[in-house]
Parts: structure tokens; C-alpha cells; sequence
């Protein structure tokens, strides 16, 4: 195997594009539209690419669910990280028919929930016709995405990061998770580490969100656990894609679902420690690979969904990804 120094350059999320500092918020177009005019997004709106939120819900069109990302209210206790202003992401429950009309359009979650992610718009007063695309143009190798936050959740809620990139509509495998649980009250840093991508991207997405997003994990979903965001970064990579993956990474999970042993078999990179998480970001266990094999055994696992994070012998994130349990 031949491991490669790759050049790393540190830039902003195309700031003119998703407002990184957050310190742009305008009324959205489609909220006034239906007499909704003190509602402030993060630089969204209708016919525009950037943050994209669950406000516009908020309307009678909509189906009048509660605001769920704001301008912080973190200004008269804390000194914002960077600038004037910070995302203020909250969960809240979404009324039945706001949960109906964004799964028609494809945002499947929960309807518990508190968001905010990259995304395209658009909506045509003319048809009464909604468009939602998620991410923006991005064709830079991610390797991490940097933010600053701090986190107030309600019981045993848990907050997260995801990132993953797209080739002409389908996910490459660059991809990153980060999730918190604790008490966060002062402004700390994130980092979500991306997966090595095996082509060029052209769409980045990102999502935030103050709560799981899984309509199977409603009992973690807490109404009221607040996640704050400010100063979002990428680090990228200077080098080629011929010359960051001079191996592809390959990772056979079976039987999945499981019922009583989950296996691993790597190829492509040497592995050398996978975690396991369960679907609230608890870490469960840390296991040592031998020879890219590796058996666990899952009779103490309940139902559900799982994560694992692999790891390189420096402790470097070579990938994540999840299997299920069924008894």
C-alpha cells in the first residue's frame, strides 16, 4: 500500500452562497407571499441556493408548525463566535399537515424535528408548485467541515452533523457523521470528517439538526433542545482524486440485518479499529481489527439501527457506515 501526503487547503463554505457566518437573514419570499413578514431565514428564500430550513411551515399554506431556526438569542449572555449573528436550530412538532406536505416533496423526517441544511428552492406562485433540492454546487475534496456550536438538549436528545457529496444526483462515498449529547455552553469547535471521495463531486449537502432525524427514534427526539451554529469551514484537499485514493476502500458488512455475529471485511486499506454507536450517538464499544476481518457479536443489541466508525491506525476516520439488528 502506498499512503500519500495530501496538501490541505482551509476555505469557507462559498460564503456568498450559504452565508457561513450566518450573518445574513432575510424575510423568505415564499413566507410573506402568506402574510408571514417577521420570520427571518438564513439567507434563503425562494428561487435561491443556500441554508434551507423547515420556517416556511410556519404559514397557514403550510401548515402553521412552530419556527424552528432563527437568529440567536445567544447575543445578550454570549459573545457570538464570529460576527453579529448565529443559526438558532430548535425542535419542534410539526403539525400533521406541514409532516404531509414535506413528505411529498421528499424531506422525509421525522415530524419532530429541528433542521437546517444546504439546499435549492423554488416555488411558483403561478402553478402553486414547490421545489426543494438539497445541497449546493461544490466540487472541491472535502475532507472536513468545521463549525462552532454549542448545545442545550432536553433529556437524552442527541445533535448532528451529516455531510455527504453527490456526483449528477447520486451519493459518491464521501460522506461524514458527528453527533453530541452533552451540555455544550460555551461556544466549542466541530469537526465532521469526510470519508475519501472515489470521484470528482458537484454537490455538497449539509444538514444540522438539534435532534435525531430518525421517525424510528421518536422517544430521543425532544421538543425544545436548541443547537446553535456559527463559522461553518471546510478543509479540502489540494490533490488530485487519482491521487488520494490510490486504494479504494471497500467494507463488506453481513449478515445485515444481524441477529446474533455482524461481520467486517475490509479491503482496499489497512483498518485497524472499529466503534460502534447506536442511533442516539452513544458509543457502545471499540473493537481492534486483525487482517481487515473482524466478527461482533450483537446478542446484547436490541432492534434497530447501528453505527460504526473505522479507523486507521493513526486514528484517522478511513469511512462510517450502519447495519441493522433484528431479533
Amino acid at each position: 500500500m502506498v499512503y500519500l501526503a495530501v496538501p490541505r487547503v482551509h476555505a469557507q463554505v462559498i460564503d456568498t452562497v450559504t452565508n457561513a457566518n450566518f450573518e445574513v437573514w432575510n424575510v423568505d419570499a415564499l413566507e410573506s407571499t402568506f402574510g408571514v413578514d417577521s420570520i427571518y431565514d438564513p439567507n434563503n428564500g425562494y428561487s435561491t441556493t443556500g441554508w434551507w430550513d423547515l420556517n416556511m411551515l410556519n404559514t397557514s399554506f403550510a401548515g402553521g408548525s412552530p419556527v424552528s431556526v432563527r437568529r440567536d438569542s445567544l447575543k445578550v449572555k454570549h459573545k457570538d463566535y464570529k460576527g453579529r449573528y448565529s443559526a438558532e436550530i430548535s425542535t419542534v412538532i410539526l403539525t400533521h399537515s406541514s409532516d404531509s406536505i414535506i413528505n411529498k416533496y421528499g424531506i422525509n423526517y421525522s415530524d419532530t424535528v429541528g433542521i437546517m441544511l444546504t439546499a435549492n428552492i423554488s416555488y411558483s406562485i403561478l402553478h402553486s408548485s414547490l421545489s426543494i433540492t438539497r445541497g449546493i454546487p461544490y466540487t472541491a475534496q472535502m475532507l472536513q467541515l468545521n463549525f462552532w456550536y454549542q448545545y442545550a438538549p432536553v433529556g437524552n436528545d442527541t445533535a448532528w452533523c451529516f455531510v455527504y457529496l453527490k456526483k449528477k444526483g447520486k451519493v459518491i462515498s464521501a460522506t461524514g457523521v458527528w453527533f453530541q449529547q452533552q451540555l455544550t455552553n460555551s461556544w466549542t469547535p466541530g469537526t465532521v470528517s469526510i470519508t475519501k471521495a472515489t470521484a470528482v463531486p458537484d454537490t455538497a449537502v449539509i444538514i444540522f439538526s438539534s435532534s435525531t432525524l430518525k421517525k424510528s427514534n421518536s422517544k430521543s427526539q425532544h421538543p425544545g433542545s436548541t443547537f446553535w451554529i456559527d463559522s461553518v469551514t471546510t478543509v479540502n484537499s489540494s490533490a488530485g482524486i487519482n491521487e488520494i485514493n490510490t486504494n479504494k476502500l471497500n467494507v463488506n458488512v453481513y449478515p445485515d440485518p444481524a441477529k446474533t455475529i455482524v461481520n467486517f471485511t475490509i479491503t482496499g486499506e489497512t483498518a485497524n479499529t472499529i466503534e460502534m454507536y447506536d442511533v442516539t450517538g452513544r458509543i457502545l464499544s471499540s473493537y481492534p481489527v486483525r487482517n481487515n476481518l473482524l466478527s461482533v457479536s450483537v446478542l446484547n443489541y436490541n432492534t434497530g439501527l447501528y453505527f460504526y466508525r473505522l479507523l486507521d491506525k493513526s486514528g484517522a476516520l478511513l469511512t462510517t457506515g450502519k447495519f441493522s439488528v433484528v431479533k
